[in-house]
């Protein structure tokens, strides 16, 4: 069974939630946080399953105009946030080895990080981003899924 056939199969089973159940959790959604209602369409795209980017971004041309701006603002003030609080070690200016990756590398590698979710996002550390980099434990790049048409 291919991806899109699970999603779909999943939607109908939530589409038949009980009335009461789907009016719940529409209420519990309007009480969320900004932040947390985009942690929550990030952690729901699912990056790290399988990368896909045009997926994620044809998922979230759903969304409406001012949900995606909200996403996209929060992704970018997180990008900005740990570029900012990582920077000297992935230049080697902290007394480290550095991050071993290019320009293009680290955005990549913060952009992975964010598409992780807010769990991972709030665990990484230096020595997290090292050993993502020498593993080459990331994809290019989760930025690719604000491009959206």
């Amino acid at each position: 069974m291919d991806l899109k056939q699970t999603q779909q199969d999943l939607q109908k089973k939530i589409d038949r939630l009980p009335r009461s159940l789907n009016i719940y959790l529409l209420q519990i959604k309007k009480h969320m946080t900004q932040e947390q209602k985009c942690w929550k369409i990030i952690e729901d795209a699912k990056w790290k399953l399988d990368h896909d980017y045009d997926r994620i971004s044809s998922d979230w041309v759903e969304l409406s105009k001012n949900e995606f701006k909200m996403l996209e603002s929060f992704i970018e003030a997180k990008v900005k946030t740990l570029m900012n609080k990582y920077e000297a070690a992935w230049l080697g200016q902290d007394g480290g080895p550095g991050i071993d990756v290019s320009d293009d590398g680290w955005s990549d590698l913060v952009y992975d990080v964010i598409g992780r979710g807010e769990r991972f996002y709030n665990s990484i550390t230096t020595e997290k981003l090292r050993k993502m980099a020498n593993d080459n434990d990331y994809k290019e790049s989760f930025s690719y899924c604000l491009q959206i048409d």
